[in-house]
């Protein structure tokens, strides 16, 4: 039997290409578009890319840049203090946006899909990104003896595509579920890439592991370690390979088999939550929502109470909730009834 996360990448494989026989079909040449995608794009005038402050870009998105459907034509805002690699990668993002309902092929695919194509959709886009600016041959090549951090880094130094270019060409190069991830110095995560159906990473999340900070201050460390999401709850147990470039670590995440070798020792595949106690309610509670940013104190999965909240049944003021699968906080209506999984999963 087809496992899931092997149809998502055959899927994300299949669009991808669909995306370059598009290229072929309009005329647009692959290696200008590596070159200088916002002048290659505005020549179009299909799109228009213009340059603005970052400030007035979404705080949540992991590209320097977003997408305006609305205008017209359509616009790739890029914020104009990003550095040159990153300003490619992220209009070649967003480009890829662009095109899902420009293409048939994709288009069709996206509207067959219960969720229109959301689980798929951003993941799509940072693959079209790296595969316009890192040729296949440089990223089989990069990755021929195992994706680890320390191939990760000598791709960024030999390719001019950007920091985050590299880690989408190294995830898709991993033979089983996982991420690459690019973070701060203070292990803050500045960009993830994913294989197979791992929960994405937010840009911003701070990561806990223990693993990353030891590579902060020796350049390099390997071990088993949580990567952790947005609320603040730890995924399963990986196995890590991180190393200090510079001011920035590159991380590389694997479920099992890690191409750096040594003992594979069983791992702990649950997820771990913020353990409670409502005095409301009574009960000891795992919350899966990020803790209250006042008190500290997880909210109760009965009544929503933390510390500084009285308890009842329900909160009226509670007016959002946060998924436990995607981690993304959303309006209650987003949700059936009491149920902690939106409806999109």
């Amino acid at each position: 039997m087809i496992s899931d996360r092997h149809m998502r990448r055959v899927q994300i494989a299949e669009l991808l290409t669909a995306l370059h026989d598009h290229l072929q079909v309009v005329g647009i040449d692959s290696a200008g578009l590596a070159l200088n995608p916002a002048a290659t794009l505005s020549a179009r005038g299909d799109v228009n890319v213009i340059s603005v402050d970052p400030t007035s870009l979404p705080t949540h998105c992991s590209v320097a840049a977003c997408y305006i459907a609305a205008s017209s034509p359509p616009q790739i805002l890029v914020s104009h203090d990003a550095s040159a690699a990153r300003r490619a990668f992220s209009i070649l993002h967003e480009y890829a946006h662009h095109l899902r309902d420009v293409v048939p092929v994709v288009a069709d695919v996206f509207w067959s899909m219960p969720d229109g194509g959301k689980a798929i959709e951003e993941d799509l886009a940072d693959a079209f990104a790296a595969a316009i600016l890192i040729p296949e041959p440089v990223r089989l090549e990069s990755f021929e003896h195992g994706v680890t951090a320390a191939a990760v880094v000598r791709l960024s130094h030999i390719s001019s595509g950007s920091r985050e270019a590299c880690c989408v060409a190294a995830a898709s190069q991993l033979s089983t579920p996982g991420y690459v991830m690019l973070l701060d110095s203070n292990s803050t995560a500045r960009f993830t890439a994913r294989q197979g159906d791992e929960l994405p990473i937010r840009r911003g999340t701070r990561q806990a592991a223990t693993i990353l900070a030891t590579a902060a201050q020796g350049g390099r460390a390997r071990g088993v370690d949580t990567p952790t999401f947005a609320s603040g709850v730890t995924g399963q147990q990986m196995h890590v390979d991180a190393v200090l470039d510079g001011q920035y670590i590159f991380a590389v995440w694997t479920t099992d088999s890690p191409p750096w070798g040594g003992l594979s020792v069983p791992l702990d595949g649950r997820p771990t939550g913020h353990g409670g106690y409502c005095e409301a309610c009574d009960v000891e509670f795992t919350a899966w929502t990020a803790p209250c940013q006042e008190c500290g104190e997880p909210n109760c999965s009965r009544c929503g109470a933390c510390a500084c909240l009285p308890g009842s049944k329900p909160i009226p003021s509670i007016r959002n909730r946060m998924c436990d699968r995607c981690f993304l906080t959303l309006p209650v209506a987003a949700f059936a009834g009491d149920s902690p999984t939106c409806k999109d999963h």
